[in-house]
């Protein structure tokens, strides 16, 4: 680079000085091919003409007069010939150099505008000698308008300090320079950070400055600070969940663990940490788990699902942990992580175990209650149906009830009063409940009995009616036993006249 710089600057004065040496040829004798071939072809046609003299005159002069002075003359005139052929061959050498070195510097000059680097050329007061044009694309300034200026008038102030130290170093001790990061002005206004490169060149004869390389690291700086940001916020959100959260590597090794998991497995996160994850795991299905953790890096199939799945865990004393696992896959520096958050579900698995009971001993209830129980909508199709209230009716079944009962033939289908159903539906919307509603109604084989009812009304939370739940009691008995009462009474009464 130090060469190909220091030859940047001179090129313009070796170019008409080359085309006019190869100008000075003829174009048939000096030539790449020619050059190959090692030698130029007149100057040895001049050698053979003069040998062939020499055997003209030696056959001609018998007496050998002009003998000797044509054998001088000969060895002259090959002396002259192989000088100028040498000579030619290192002219020819020496401007195949420079044409090669014409071309390399055509190259560099090329990568060198197209680059996303700028390079600058800095003496030893810090002032720009020469930038590449590349700095006018990055940083919206004019190769001309730099040049001339102090670095420091485009640091930000607050690095100006920092990068004055660095160069002070740089510029005491020749050679090349550890990166430096700092920020400068854009023409727009806005400030960018920099990476920079140098290389102390001062000593060299060819470039006599400093060079350095600087490279726009704005976009590069702001991917780093939002990834920050964003860690930041995952360590936040982890370190206040009540779930505990764990972080794999590919070879199931833990590399984050938060506070929560503490409570949850009952470990410390020094202990954790660094340990393989089937640690956490019952003995039964760390095979299970070291086996599908290898297939799923190896080639990527899942063996269960990786949403809310009901695991056991180990709890450092011993007990097992029923667990809702969830898991997500993250790359970071080429590298694959898995991310895994466990809840523990034991209070929800008393609840649900608590509330399975309930409905064992409401489904026995419902199934053996005595009285007839009952869910309706509002205009009296029944939704659930207790054995009891299809017996009280004459049906074999709870859902034979339901599916023959409709609620618009409520009316003819069960009650033996006219306009009996519409008291009862008229007094559960004007008080929400009805008690000890009595009726006499048509059982399914035609028969009549008596029953009392206690309903109440179901509204949802805008206070809409929903449907009605009630209980239905089979009063016939006491009707009986009533009547017979009645007519007893009677008769005591005729026979008391």
């Amino acid at each position: 680079m130090n060469n190909t710089l220091a030859a940047e600057n001179s090129s313009a004065e070796r170019q008409p000085r080359q085309h006019a040496r190869l100008n000075a040829w003829p174009r048939g004798w000096f030539t790449a091919q020619a050059f190959k071939q090692g030698f130029a072809y007149p100057p040895y046609l001049a050698v053979v003409a003069v040998c062939g003299l020499l055997l003209f005159a030696f056959a001609r002069d018998v007496g050998g007069q002009c003998l000797g002075v044509l054998i001088v003359g000969a060895a002259a005139l090959t002396a002259l010939a192989l000088a100028r052929q040498v000579a030619a061959v290192r002219e020819n050498v020496q401007l195949l150099a420079e044409q090669s070195a014409r071309q390399s510097e055509s190259r560099f000059r090329s990568l060198v505008q197209q680059t996303s680097d700028v390079i600058m050329i800095l003496d030893e007061n810090l002032i720009v000698r020469y930038v590449t044009p590349s700095i006018e694309r990055i940083f919206g300034v004019a190769p001309e308008t730099r040049t001339g200026q102090k670095l420091f008038q485009r640091v930000y102030p607050e690095d100006e300090a920092r990068v004055a130290a660095y160069f002070a170093q740089a510029l005491a001790e020749p050679g090349v320079r550890p990166p430096i990061e700092w920020r400068t002005r854009h023409e727009d206004g806005t400030w960018r950070y920099v990476e920079c490169i140098g290389t102390n060149l001062l000593a060299d004869p060819d470039i006599k400055g400093f060079v350095l390389n600087a490279r726009d690291i704005t976009e590069r700086k702001q991917n780093e600070e939002e990834l920050r940001e964003s860690e930041a916020r995952f360590r936040t959100l982890a370190e206040t969940a009540s779930d505990a959260i764990i972080t794999l590597d590919e070879t199931s090794r833990i590399v984050y663990v938060n506070r929560a998991a503490e409570q949850v497995f009952g470990y410390t996160i020094d202990e954790m940490l660094g340990a393989n994850l089937t640690m956490l795991m019952p003995e039964n299905l760390r095979h299970l788990h070291r086996a599908g953790f290898s297939r799923y890096v190896e080639t990527g199939h899942k063996h269960i699902g990786w949403k809310a799945v009901a695991l056991p865990g180990l709890h450092k004393s011993g007990r097992e942990i029923p667990l809702e696992i969830s898991f997500g896959e993250f790359v970071k520096n080429e590298q694959r992580y898995f991310t895994g958050i466990a809840r523990d579900i034991t209070e929800r698995k008393r609840a649900e175990e608590a509330l399975r009971q309930a409905e064992q001993k409401y489904h026995l209830i419902f199934e053996s209650a005595v009285v007839g129980i009952y869910q309706t909508t509002p205009d009296g199709q029944y939704l659930t149906a207790n054995p009891m209230l299809a017996r009280m009716f004459g049906y074999d079944s709870p859902a034979e009830i339901m599916r023959e009962v409709t609620g618009n033939h409520l009316e003819q289908q069960f009650y033996v009063q006219p306009g009996r159903r519409e008291e009862f539906a008229r007094r559960l919307r004007e008080d929400g409940v009805v008690t000890a509603f009595e009726s006499e109604i048509y059982r399914r084989d035609g028969s009549t009995t008596w029953i009392s009812e206690h309903t109440l009304a179901l509204r949802d939370t805008t206070g809409q009616l929903i449907g009605y739940q009630g209980t239905t009691t089979d009063i016939a008995d006491r009707k009986r036993a009533e009547e017979e009462l009645r007519s007893y009474a009677m008769q005591l009464q005729q026979s008391n006249r």
